[in-house]
């Protein structure tokens, strides 16, 4: 319900540019339309993903589970069939071509690295602490809390920073206290 009126608030108040409006009419007149096979090939390849990764443990991976061998051939199968389609369409849902400039493909790297540690912190350190020091979950949770304050004033001393050092030098700095912390 919050996502429909979200989208419903967003249609409502938001306009595009005049740009935006004259680019989108010039895309239509051209005949360009959405990419319905390759949103649908991406949508398989990480809904089949998700499912593997969200019910594995549970459902004993590729074992016995008819649901994971499913959504494994899916996945495979969609991934499989979505890299040539991306690649080769003209105005693909997703532009996997990008990947290949410079600046993009390295800043993807850097994303993709940093959303992986913080998924994989926030993820693992809760478990240790209730399996090895017998933490409840609030604990646990609570563990976490520091994190996350430490998290938000950086955003903000970040920002300050932004207009003084390099960007790729506050970066270079973010990774190694991250790389610190977890060692």
């Amino acid at each position: 319900p919050v996502g429909v009126i979200a989208l419903g608030l967003m249609y409502w108040l938001i306009e595009d540019s005049d740009a935006a409006k004259k680019e989108r009419r010039a895309l239509v007149r051209k005949g360009i339309r959405f990419d319905i096979v390759g949103f649908v090939l991406v949508a398989l390849f990480l809904g089949s993903l998700e499912v593997i990764l969200d019910e594995g443990q549970r459902k004993d991976w590729f074992g016995t589970s008819t649901l994971m061998n499913v959504s494994g051939v899916l996945m495979v199968v969609s991934f499989i069939a979505m890299i040539p389609w991306l690649l080769n369409k003209e105005n693909p849902a997703v532009d996997l071509r990008l990947i290949g400039n410079r600046q993009f493909g390295s800043c993807f790297l850097v994303m993709m690295s940093t959303g992986a540690i913080l998924i994989a912190t926030t993820q693992f350190i809760p478990q240790i602490t209730q399996e090895y020091y017998g933490y409840t979950a609030t604990w646990a949770g609570l563990a976490l809390s520091p994190g996350g304050i430490v998290t938000v004033v950086m955003m903000a001393v970040a920002a300050r920073l932004s207009a003084v050092v390099p960007g790729k030098w506050l970066i270079a700095f973010g990774a190694a206290v991250i790389g610190a912390a977890m060692w």
